[in-house]
């Protein structure tokens, strides 16, 4: 103790406060407040509202419900000779001006309605109209499991050879309802005779379609997502990519029926995983273990490296060389199935 506080002790003078005292002294004071101000404020009162319809139900009851044309009732002139007084007429409206009683300017019999199914267009989209359709969809689905795939999501990540003509996004199978209800009350608009297609008018004032693509629960929790820098919405990663370009590679071979001539269809998946796999060199990626098994299978790896060798040492980059054990390897060489992968 200072010589100065033992002589304010002795003549009994009151110590002044330190900051952190007056600190403490202040919150005190501001809890003590909030505390009485929580008691004797009332509570707000809470309604309770029930809807027996489901809420994808009610939300298409209301849309046709304020789709519906409004007609104003017409008002009945007096008789002529009749002494009830004429009321003037009401004011009468044209855009944003009013005209005064008696005016001449007629109301629209009836209001314009927001068309309920739509054809989107067939034109391909550039780099802006896709991106734009993707930050619609994130501001759209923000609480809803998604990922823009296919081509449009290559296009977000640099593609420049194709363009889509529609946008396709994954959903698990249980969002179904919800996704089909929320498309239409954020603003979508509804494809004639497709329940999975929405349709988004872009700047460019053009009808652009987004397809749904429902996969099961597993199946989407294996997708690699990324979030977009503006917006947060949700892209396929690029490994996950490169497995759905080997699965449509695989399914190509095995299929007969699609159109275009089979060299050329395969030409353009080597070109598509090419994109990809450069793309994942220049940021320094590897293919995790998951997408490489499915990715060196004997339907895709050999009729894939043999028909385009240079996508070999790209693979090799990014590291499928260590994911193949040496017994494995023995065992295949011995068997004469595959040989050597890398």
């Amino acid at each position: 103790m200072s010589l100065k506080d033992w002589v304010r002790d002795l003549l009994g003078l009151s110590r002044k406060p330190s900051q952190s005292q007056r600190r403490r002294a202040r919150e005190e004071r501001g809890r003590r407040y909030h505390k009485r101000l929580r008691e004797t404020k009332t509570p707000r009162p809470q309604l309770d509202v029930r809807i027996s319809q489901p809420a994808y139900q009610w939300s298409q009851s209301m849309g046709e419900l304020l789709d519906n044309r409004w007609t104003p009732i017409p008002r009945r002139a007096p008789q002529r000779g009749s002494s009830v007084p004429v009321r003037p007429p009401p004011r009468t409206y044209q855009g944003d001006s009013i005209r005064p009683r008696g005016g001449s300017v007629r109301v629209p019999p009836t209001m314009p309605r927001r068309p309920v199914e739509v054809t989107p267009s067939n034109s391909s989209m550039d780099f802006e109209i896709v991106e734009e359709i993707i930050a619609v969809i994130g501001r759209a689905f923000p609480h809803i499991p998604y990922a823009v795939t296919g081509l449009a999501a290559m296009v977000h990540h640099g593609y420049t050879q194709r363009y889509p003509r529609a946008v396709t996004i994954l959903c698990p199978s249980t969002s179904r309802d919800v996704v089909r209800c929320w498309a239409v009350a954020q603003g979508m608009y509804r494809v004639h005779d497709d329940p999975d297609t929405f349709g988004v008018l872009t700047s460019e004032r053009k009808m652009r379609a987004v397809r749904i693509q429902f996969v099961s629960t597993a199946a989407f929790d294996e997708v690699e997502i990324t979030r977009t820098r503006s917006g947060g919405a949700k892209v396929v990663a690029l490994e996950t990519l490169a497995a759905q370009i080997a699965r449509g590679y695989v399914a190509d071979l095995a299929s007969n029926s699609a159109p275009g001539h089979p060299m050329k269809r395969q030409n353009g998946y080597a070109q598509d995983m090419r994109f990809v796999l450069k793309k994942m060199v220049r940021g320094g990626e590897r293919l995790s273990y998951r997408t490489a098994c499915n990715i060196v299978t004997r339907e895709f790896w050999l009729p894939f490296t043999l028909s385009f060798p240079d996508t070999v040492p790209l693979f090799e980059y990014l590291g499928l060389s260590a994911l193949v054990d040496e017994d494995e390897e023995e065992e295949e060489e011995a068997e004469g199935e595959w040989g050597r992968v890398l």
